[in-house]
């Protein structure tokens, strides 16, 4: 979202992912930024995560790695029950 936004990956990407996460030029910035007309997210899953943050020290690793996120558990097709009742 942060390139659509704003026209350049957020620093904590850039910190994380390194030489792996292309440079934008100046026009490429401008061109990307705003570029959306509409964003639509469908949300089917819910993860439970907790920090993982000593993965980042390690030299070679992936983009899964990058999050520092571990996974606590899944849930698929969750639902939330809302009591309308005033």
């Amino acid at each position: 979202m942060e390139p659509l936004l704003h026209g350049d990956y957020p620093d904590s990407m850039k910190a994380n992912a390194g030489a792996r996460i292309p440079a934008f030029s100046s026009r490429e910035s401008e061109q990307v930024k705003g570029s959306y007309d509409f964003i639509g997210i469908i949300h089917y899953s819910k993860f439970n995560i907790t920090d993982n943050s000593d993965v980042l020290k390690t030299e070679l690793r992936d983009f899964i790695a990058d999050a520092a996120a571990k996974p606590l558990g899944m849930c698929v097709f969750c639902f939330t029950v809302v009591d309308f009742k005033a």
